[in-house]
């Protein structure tokens, strides 16, 4: 009895529940268990991030950025639609962001739709252009830094990318968006499908269609920007998988904060008419969380390491013997001949996430031992002849890959500290002398 009861404490099913998620082997488990491990781990990671406040950092960040730029950003994406006169369609899309703020949606909505119908881009001059596309390019800037903060990526797009990327984004979105409704609204109103809404078991699959219409064009629209928005290759898996949970988030959201909104009388005669802008800066709050919860989603599905392990940090010896494998793979393919590996092409061959090979590629390419491909998918291959590169190169460059110029604090004042240092350093590289980066590809060997 006394054992049971031991067993039964809240410490020890914490245990339980923490050696049944994060330290066992998911190979050992059923299909059913591997799942619901993975989700746990995933839910973990995000309520972890949450609570950190890094994406509610930048979640309000975006707010204050989209109340600045959402109207210019409508008014440049409907330019194009303007011009055809059909730039109204836009309205029954605002009032489906905007239906959780009650009676004021429709309001709301109106009023941008007179704002595009209003500008008048040849008033503006140069300059008012200027700042206007400034604005939309500064927005669509901070919401790819919010995602790659997301997916652990550094580096930005170049400005030319950018350009091309976000003009795409902002120019053909919308207009396929009102191109879907406009195709489904034709074929709902010709003769056939009226008839066969008639029919009881169609007219039901039809109505039930028309109302999941607004959760598949929303589940689509986040998919599409999972994939799209961060520097970095998203798979479509993980990118739909996000795009589900946050559309079905983003819909149970809706209805709350509507039921929060027709319930909050008090807030109205309180704040008087500033209530609906604190509560359209409230949904704008809760969407863009939903939207970083979903991208986070998307990032643990394609990257399980970072959801299975506390930390991701490697030691020096790691990253070292990280650089060994990853050139000995490129160096392989390259002098048999074999098409070039993408970064994410070597982190499933090592099993490694692809941040942790990007940041062991960078000082390599940096002393010019690897050098990308352009094209669609780049890949790495030798930057100059690796017979004539020693293999401690490749430790040189990987140990003092972002060293400071200014070594003043780091001054040894201890002769014999001094001495005992270097020996140490020439003891790294004394096994590998006489060794080229080519050596360590095993071409030769294998011949």
């Amino acid at each position: 009895m006394e054992n049971s009861a031991e067993t039964a404490t809240p410490r020890s099913l914490v245990t339980r529940f923490k050696t049944h998620v994060w330290h066992r082997d998911l190979a050992d488990m059923s299909r059913a268990r591997r799942l619901l491990a993975r989700s746990v781990r995933i839910l973990t990671q995000i309520a972890k991030d949450i609570w950190e406040g890094q994406l509610t950092l930048r979640a309000m960040s975006l707010v204050y950025t989209t109340l600045l730029s959402l109207v210019p950003l409508l008014a440049i994406s409907f330019s194009v639609l303007k011009g055809f006169g059909v730039h109204r369609e836009i309205e029954p899309f605002l009032i489906t962001f905007l239906a959780p703020l009650g009676d004021k949606a429709e309001e709301i909505a109106l009023r941008f739709v007179e704002f595009i119908d209003n500008t008048s881009v040849s008033v503006l001059g140069y300059v008012g252009f200027g700042m206007l596309f400034y604005a939309v390019i500064s927005l669509m800037q901070k919401i790819e830094r919010a995602f790659n903060f997301v997916w652990h990526v550094e580096h930005d797009r170049s400005f030319s990318e950018r350009v091309r990327d976000y003009l795409t984004l902002i120019f053909v979105g919308p207009t396929l968006m009102v191109a879907a409704t406009g195709i489904w609204a034709t074929i709902m109103n010709t003769s056939t499908v009226e008839t066969l809404a008639g029919v009881a078991p169609l007219g039901w699959m039809l109505d039930l269609a028309t109302r999941a219409i607004p959760i598949a064009l929303v589940i689509f629209t986040f998919t599409f920007v999972y994939t799209f928005v961060p520097n970095i290759k998203v798979h479509w898996r993980p990118a739909l998988v996000g795009g589900v949970i946050s559309g079905l988030l983003w819909n149970a959201g809706g209805l709350g904060f509507a039921a929060f909104v027709g319930n909050s009388g008090n807030y109205s005669a309180i704040y008087s008419g500033f209530a609906t802008a604190i509560f359209f800066m409230i949904w704008l709050y809760v969407a863009w969380m939903i939207l970083l919860i979903g991208c986070s989603i998307s990032f643990y599905i394609q990257n399980p390491f970072f959801a299975s392990q506390q930390s991701v940090d490697m030691s020096i010896r790691m990253r070292e013997k990280l650089a060994f494998a990853i050139a000995a793979l490129i160096g392989k393919r390259y002098y048999q001949g074999q098409s070039p590996l993408s970064v994410d092409s070597i982190a499933d061959r090592m099993a490694v996430p692809a941040q942790l090979v990007e940041s062991v590629l960078e000082p390599m390419e940096a002393e010019q031992l690897v050098i990308r491909t352009q094209g669609k998918d780049p890949g790495y291959v030798p930057a100059r002849s690796w017979e004539s590169i020693p293999i401690s190169d490749l430790i040189t460059c990987i140990r003092r890959h972002d060293e400071s110029i200014i070594r003043t604090t780091m001054t040894m004042q201890n002769a014999h500290a001094s001495s005992m240092w270097d020996s140490f350093e020439e003891g790294l590289t004394s096994g590998v002398v006489g060794y080229t980066l080519k050596d360590l590809a095993g071409t030769d060997q294998q011949k």
